[in-house]
């Protein structure tokens, strides 16, 4: 399976213009958004834009942990929330 990586997000803001970040729910590091995945098609809705819509966890954390944000708590504490 083939995942897909958004091309880096140039916004703009009053000190001018600058990549989009985004937190990861799982490490909690601010990261690029060209640094997570793209949401899969069949996740997305018929109103949102297939481009900018990227998954909550980053590449390496999607890497560990597939998406599973209480896998890391439980390894670290012995119990799920």
């Amino acid at each position: 399976m083939k995942r897909r990586i958004p091309n880096p997000l140039v916004i703009q803001t009053i000190f001018g213009p600058e990549v989009a970040t985004k937190k990861c729910n799982c490490c909690g590091e601010e990261k690029y958004v060209h640094e997570f995945y793209c949401v899969s098609e069949s996740r997305l809705n018929k109103f949102k834009r297939m481009g900018e819509q990227v998954r909550e966890q980053c590449i390496s954390c999607w890497a560990k942990y597939q998406g599973r944000v209480w896998l890391p708590i439980y390894l670290k504490t012995g119990r799920i929330i």
